[in-house]
């Protein structure tokens, strides 16, 4: 009885346990069953949803033509004149540069990833800081997209820059007694102010509202009524630009940005001009000098005009000298801004790519100058459209010069003082004995007549190149090369 009943057990326990089997199977089953349903949906429907839908678009830059004979036909026929109309150089002056950077210029326009020709990537970038254009227009002449212009022109004119600017710029500061005593005599014979080698003032670039909230944009705000960057240079007699600092804020002073530099602490330490005097009147040494504005602090090595206190005949002589030695500086930035309208005209840059920018061009104008590249008067800042010559306070606007500020009461230290008034008793000496001898000329002969008019039968001189500008009175009697 009691193994039967034991068996009994067993048996009812084994199907019961089986049951419990099927039934966990068969959950599992039905679990497998609908995951495997539903993936299947999940699949089906995704795959209907990438057939349905439409296709990704890619970067246009990437697959929009883009026309690319705008630079093949100015390289392949163009004449000189053309040339250097649209680049305000010549093809040697181009060539020259592209020679120096080549084997920096990049191919590859980023982000594009189009591969862009290195001459092309330099005349774009050129034609850009000639003319000041904006990027659409340079899109659809070079074929480059905006942003590829934008990454080409920090690369070129970083390359000019790094490459350039110790031969271009640096070179022509003197450097030794022999070569101030070359600065001087040059200003001498040009702008007849002796012993003075260079020439030093402001000028405003023109940039868009700067970011960072009310406070930036006070600080770039002018006192013109716009938004600007500084450049202080100093030039020689020849208008090339010997030193430049750019960048500071519009409503800086020249005075305070040339202070805050480190040329200016080298004058003052006595690391940069010579020990020896230019030259000497009577018992006071005169040393090589720069001539600025009223706005500068008045040094022996740095001259400024009198003020308007007590103002005698004598001082406003000397005002007159030294005025017409100094326009030098504002007929340079003049040429500077004419041939490259990038610093003339307000784009869309930032104030690193405008910076960046403008001393690129100083590299340039130097280069332009030494290359012989003039432009024509039509594209001259001094000149204006019916071939005039501007007054110099209009030069001054157009450049957008700092307010000549040499009637402000400053002290004057006491050596500073002495080399002024010796300079102006010296000046006024050279008036007195011009004079003189005009008088004597006119009483020895007075039978000629100086108010006569010339010889119809002599020659006259119709047109000259002045400085870099082609200052001619007829376009007509330009040679071909120049009258573009």
């Amino acid at each position: 009885m009691r193994r039967r009943s034991f068996s009994g057990a067993s048996t009812s326990s084994n199907e019961s346990t089986s049951s419990e089997e099927r039934a966990t199977t068969g959950w599992l089953r039905f679990m497998f069953e609908g995951a495997r349903h539903i993936l299947t949906t999940v699949i089906l429907s995704s795959l209907l949803i990438l057939l349905l839908k439409e296709p990704r678009k890619v970067r246009s830059c990437q697959t929009l033509p883009r026309f690319q004979g705008g630079w093949d036909f100015e390289e392949n026929h163009h004449t000189a004149a053309q040339f250097r109309k649209d680049y305000r150089m010549s093809r040697r002056t181009f060539d020259y540069i592209f020679d120096k950077i080549q084997d920096g210029i990049t191919v590859a326009c980023l982000p594009c990833h189009i591969m862009v020709e290195k001459r092309r990537k330099l005349a774009c970038v050129i034609f850009r800081l000639a003319n000041g254009c904006s990027l659409s227009a340079l899109e659809k002449c070079y074929g480059m997209s905006p942003s590829g212009i934008v990454q080409a022109s920090d690369e070129i004119w970083g390359l000019i820059i790094d490459r350039m600017w110790k031969e271009e710029v640096d070179s022509l500061y003197p450097k030794s007694h022999e070569a101030f005593m070359a600065a001087a005599a040059d200003m001498d014979k040009e702008w007849q102010f002796p012993g003075a080698f260079a020439c030093l003032d402001g000028s405003h670039i023109p940039i868009k509202v700067p970011p960072g909230g009310a406070e930036s944009r006070k600080e770039y705000y002018n006192f013109k009524g716009w938004y600007s960057v500084i450049l202080v240079a100093m030039c020689d007699a020849r208008k090339r630009i010997i030193w430049a600092v750019t960048g500071m804020p519009g409503s800086t002073g020249d005075s305070s940005i040339f202070e805050a530099t480190r040329k200016y602490n080298d004058i003052l330490n006595q690391n940069d001009l010579p020990e020896s005097p230019a030259f000497k009147i009577g018992n006071i040494e005169i040393p090589y000098m720069i001539l600025g504005d009223g706005g500068f602090k008045h040094f022996a090595w740095l001259q400024k005009p009198f003020s308007r206190a007590a103002r005698t005949i004598i001082d406003k002589y000397f005002n007159k000298r030294l005025s017409r030695a100094r326009m030098n500086i504002e007929a340079t930035f003049a040429l500077l801004k004419s041939r490259f309208r990038f610093l003339y005209k307000q784009n869309e840059s930032s104030v690193d790519t405008i910076n960046k920018g403008t001393m690129c061009a100083i590299v340039l104008h130097n280069l332009c100058l030494r290359f012989g590249d003039v432009i024509a008067r039509a594209r001259s800042l001094r000149y204006d459209a019916r071939g005039g010559r501007r007054r110099r306070s209009e030069i001054r606007d157009l450049i957008a010069i700092n307010s000549d500020r040499s009637y402000r009461y400053t002290a004057s230290a006491l050596p500073a003082t002495r080399v002024r008034n010796a300079l102006r008793d010296m000046f006024w000496e050279e008036r007195s004995a011009s004079v003189r001898q005009n008088e004597q000329n006119i009483t020895s002969d007075p039978e000629t007549d100086y108010d006569s008019d010339p010889d119809p039968s002599e020659p006259i001189n119709v047109g000259r190149v002045d400085n870099g500008v082609v200052s001619d009175t007829s376009d007509q009697e330009l040679p071909q090369q120049l009258s573009d």
